[in-house]
């Protein structure tokens, strides 16, 4: 079995404390842990580019 391994940048802003609601931050790890496991999955089974190309 290969390891396989992820980097994900969590945004480009900032996001503040004191504007971050519960709710905000469910949504902001949901989608996050949504990307994960988008990209182990491509990465298992080895269609890492057309996975890629289907997200953009």
């Amino acid at each position: 079995m290969r390891k396989i391994a992820l980097a994900l940048h969590g945004g480009a802003g900032t996001i503040l404390k004191s504007t971050m609601t519960p709710e905000k931050e469910i949504a902001y790890k949901t989608a996050l842990d949504e990307a994960l496991n988008i990209g182990y999955s491509a990465l298992e089974k080895g269609h890492l580019l057309s996975t890629l190309l289907k997200l953009l």
